[in-house]
């Protein structure tokens, strides 16, 4: 299936170039690879280097079946290298991410035609592949500062993430400002929320992102965070946590804001963003795995179709009736 639309993907209306973009999201995620190796050691940033080799050969290898010719100015396949290990934790074997990166691009992404054609985020569908067959290896996350070994067998101490906690209706142990800097177990690219938050701001600021966009789904999370916590906690603290403390804020700014499987129109954005919230809220409270992040992902990457194609039409029809209305005013 692949999306067709007089406004076919990539295709973004603004100075930024699609290109531009990605290297604006490299330069975040270079950020966050930077305070994950402050946290985890050298072996970080050596699962960084790992996964956007092999999605640059499985790229390669991509174009080589569908009898392409490969285009070195494609930078996506590194945008997915570096985005896959940031979901995970630092101590995952270097084989979890080869499946993950052989996955996102060879399945993911060339089976519907390479970039610009892919109706699914490679990274969300690589990562949840792996998720789905080893739950328990990418669920355990070493203490923060334990400097997991960078090759061989890692001995770290793993414990569980704030998200699983809260999936079990407990009250998670670290506090408020320790969750802001990071400081707790979880996805080695989603704890720092000071430096996601920048990384927002960034994005906006270059254009590469709408800035209302992730703060719709998030304060939709909030809100029924605060209405309904999953624990003995107050309202402030049960926003605090789902946003800050999970990868909801990851998801947010680097998977539902990309613009290839992302609604195309502004009124498409805004529907996406509240339907990602409230889909967000239900799998956190009704779902079976501790990150609900990524199933909603790939929800809102075939939802995203339908609602360009709802949007499209609506569009189509006020300009042929403010066409008909001026025809009528001319006539008479």
């Amino acid at each position: 299936m692949i999306r067709q639309s007089s406004l076919m993907a990539p295709y973004i209306k603004h100075p930024a170039t699609t290109r531009g973009i990605m290297l604006d999201v490299m330069l975040c995620m270079a950020a966050l690879y930077l305070i994950a190796a402050f946290y985890y050691g050298g072996r970080a940033i050596m699962l960084g280097l790992v996964s956007m080799a092999v999605c640059m050969l499985c790229e390669w290898l991509g174009s080589l079946l569908r009898l392409e010719r490969h285009n070195p100015h494609d930078i996506s396949a590194l945008v997915t290298g570096m985005m896959i290990p940031l979901m995970l934790p630092a101590g995952v074997p270097y084989y979890i991410v080869i499946v993950a990166d052989c996955f996102a691009i060879l399945l993911v992404k060339y089976a519907f035609g390479g970039t610009g054609y892919n109706l699914f985020n490679p990274a969300a569908g690589g990562l949840l592949f792996v998720t789905l067959c080893w739950p328990q290896t990418v669920f355990a996350y070493p203490a923060i500062f334990s400097h997991p070994e960078v090759f061989g067998e890692v001995t770290a101490r793993t414990t569980n993430s704030i998200a699983y906690v809260l999936h079990v209706g407990s009250v998670p142990s670290t506090d408020m400002t320790s969750v802001m800097l990071g400081l707790h177990p979880g996805p080695m690219g989603t704890l720092n929320g000071l430096v996601l938050l920048a990384c927002m701001l960034f994005l906006a600021a270059r254009g590469s992102i709408r800035l209302w966009q992730p703060l719709i789904t998030l304060g939709i999370v909030a809100v029924f965070a605060a209405f309904f916590p999953r624990a003995a906690f107050s309202s402030l603290q049960s926003m605090y946590y789902e946003v800050f403390g999970t990868t909801a804020l990851f998801g947010t700014v680097f998977m539902l804001s990309e613009p290839v499987t992302g609604a195309t129109r502004e009124e498409g954005r805004l529907f996406s963003g509240i339907t990602a919230g409230l889909l967000l809220s239900a799998f956190n409270y009704f779902g079976a795995y501790q990150q609900s992040i990524l199933f909603v992902v790939l929800l809102m990457n075939v939802l995203n179709h339908y609602i360009d194609t709802v949007t499209e039409k609506k569009m189509q029809e006020e300009r042929r009736a403010r066409y008909a209305k001026r025809e009528a005013l001319e006539n008479d």
